[in-house]
């Protein structure tokens, strides 16, 4: 299918999930025809539209989306370019050569780990590592995952349009960085 085979993980329903797809389709009370249509859907999605997931890390401290800013002669240039193309860089990086982004709907998990600030106490840095305390200053969660869902354009997928769900977790870390994960699906039917 694609060289991806050693890095990606194939992640299947089960046919319980698939039975239970099925009975609630039958209880749509479509015609016969669009019964058969959408059946024989659900055999080639079976069929040809496998799931797959990875992961990235990407270690040093998280980018975020920038609002656009307004020269002195008043001209609008975005600030995260720079930001942008160094996110896509290291994406890049991490996926192995040949990587076929994904064509099909796709999930997007990521989780941010920022600095832990240096006016934290002893107490206060061991719960910010386990998690009880969590960076609620800005930048917003939107800003990260703004820049992360462009960066990953024509790289792990073929546009942030594909990207059907998303998440997004705010943590802190004595080593700060950006883990993502990508469950996705290539498929023919979403060309």
């Amino acid at each position: 299918m694609n060289k991806n085979n050693e890095f990606l993980k194939e992640i299947n329903p089960s046919e319980e999930e698939m039975k239970t797809l099925k009975n609630k389709l039958l209880e749509q009370k479509l015609s016969e025809k669009d019964l058969k249509k959408a059946l024989e859907f659900i055999q080639i999605n079976e069929e040809t539209n496998k799931t797959y997931m990875f992961s990235v890390e990407l270690n040093g401290p998280p980018k975020h989306f920038k609002r656009h800013r307004i020269g002195k002669d008043n001209h609008v240039f975005s600030p995260h370019g720079d930001d942008l193309m160094s996110l896509s860089d290291r994406t890049k990086m991490s996926l192995p050569n040949g990587f076929i982004p994904f064509n099909g709907p796709c999930e997007l998990f990521t989780t941010i780990y920022r600095q832990i600030p240096n006016s934290f106490t002893a107490p206060k840095i061991a719960l910010a590592e386990l998690g009880y305390i969590k960076p609620t200053s800005t930048p917003d969660y939107d800003n990260y995952i703004k820049l992360i869902s462009d960066s990953l354009n024509g790289i792990a997928y073929t546009d942030d349009a594909v990207v059907t769900f998303g998440q997004v977790d705010k943590k802190f870390s004595r080593r700060p960085r950006t883990e993502i994960v990508i469950i996705g699906r290539y498929n023919r039917l979403y060309k």
